[in-house]
Parts: C-alpha cells; structure tokens; sequence
C-alpha cells in the first residue's frame, strides 16, 4: 500500500510541473532548444505556460521557445500553451511511457 501512495505523489508532482523547451535559432540553420523544468528557474515567477514565437528582421527569421505567457502588446507570432513540452516537443511520448511504466508495474503486483 505505500508503493502505491508513493506512486500517486509522484505521478501528481509530474502532473503538477511543467516542462518546456528553452532555446532560440535561426530559423532554416542548426540549432537547438533544451528541456527545462520552468519551476527551478531562479527568479521567473510564470511556471504554468510555455511559449513560442519568432521574429523577422529582413530575410533572418529568430524562432524562440521560452518558459512562461504570451505578451499580448508584443507584434509577433506568439503561441502559448499549458502542457509540458508543448511549445516543441511532442508531449505526448513522454505520457506514453510514463503510462505504460505505470501499468506494467500494476500488473506486476
């Protein structure tokens, strides 16, 4: 009974944090974004949305992903949304084996 309550903590604390990609490149060359837990980053107090957006200046296109809201006064592409990984990553692979993890053990009870 307490690996079961202690499987519902961690499950709730997964749920309960979100991750996004953080990172900026240009778009059409390499570059990279990072998996970041938006809750351990000193100082930044919106740790419930991820976003991204991209600007233009000439023919350069700067594509952003970045923790936290959209600015509405801001005049870009902004998207933001609440789910880990969204602004990026495809979420739901993550949720995926974390569920199968879960019901694997279950059944091995």
């Amino acid at each position: 009974m307490r690996t079961a309550i202690i499987l519902v903590a961690v499950l709730v604390g997964v749920a309960l944090a979100i991750r996004c990609e953080v990172g900026a490149y240009v778009e059409g060359t390499v570059g990279g974004t990072v998996d970041t837990d938006c809750a351990n980053l000193p100082g930044y107090t919106d740790a419930t949305k991820c976003k991204k957006f991209s600007n233009t200046i000439a023919t350069i296109t700067t594509v952003t992903h970045s923790c936290g809201s959209c600015d509405p006064e801001d005049d870009d592409d902004c998207v933001d949304c609440a789910t880990d990984l969204c602004n990026g990553a495809d979420s739901y692979k993550y949720l995926l084996s974390l569920a199968l993890v879960t019901v694997f053990w279950a059944f091995r009870q």
